[in-house]
């Protein structure tokens, strides 16, 4: 609920505060508020509640000007699933001790830390498994190859494509059935960077290799 305190002058030129109460939301009763400010002809301040924006990805804020991202890549999520499922049997255990045990736990500070930290650790798994799903990024674009890895410790690669030498691709038998691997950038004159667990690491190769012909005959007229 929004309250607002508007001075306004009567005819007689005595000044009387009024206080706007309404039941709408924020943005809505701001704007009514306007209004009347309007009518008595007074100039105002927009009082509006803050709106929620949502965060684009790192390669997203690094792209040129004028440049399309063709194809984007993702960690594989069967790759996390061992991470995931062994915090789901940690959660599991440790639900299952408090119910079948609940008496003997909540009698001993020793055994309840014990069920808690098992918890603990099988929300932190969960929370690896998602953080690194969610902050590992590839991409490739008219113009350049980008990759981010990393929340706190941050690696990024940024290569126009025409400086890019090679993109290896290593899998595994189990990253050859579950389709994931690991894709190495190696530049002109640098090492290979290697970016691990990428899903569908072949189309990723057969998209930069397109757009880097593409790129090279745009170079060339």
């Amino acid at each position: 609920m929004v309250r607002c305190i508007t001075f306004c002058t009567n005819s007689k030129g005595t000044s009387r505060a009024f206080h706007l109460r309404s039941k709408i939301p924020h943005k809505q009763a701001a704007t009514r508020m306007n209004d009347r400010l309007r009518a008595f002809g007074y100039a105002h301040s927009r009082c509006s509640a803050s709106e929620g924006t949502i965060m684009s990805s790192y390669i997203d804020n690094t792209l040129l000007p004028n440049e399309t991202v063709l194809y984007r890549a993702h960690v594989s999520v069967w790759s996390l699933f061992s991470l995931a499922l062994l915090g789901l049997l940690a959660i599991a255990l440790c639900f299952g001790l408090m119910v079948s045990w609940w008496n003997q736990i909540m009698s001993s500070t020793t055994e309840l830390w014990l069920v808690l930290l098992i918890g603990a650790v099988g929300i932190i798994y969960l929370i690896a498994a998602v953080v690194r799903y969610r902050t590992t990024e590839f991409a490739v674009t008219d113009k350049r190859i980008i990759a981010k890895t990393g929340l706190i410790s941050r690696t990024t690669i940024e290569m126009f494509l025409d400086k890019v030498e090679s993109l290896n691709v290593e899998q595994s038998v189990m990253g050859r059935i579950l389709d994931y691997g690991t894709v190495g950038i190696r530049g002109t004159g640098s090492t290979e960077e290697a970016i691990r667990s990428i899903s569908a690491p072949l189309s990723l190769r057969k998209q930069f290799m397109g757009a880097a012909d593409m790129y090279r005959q745009k170079v060339m007229r």
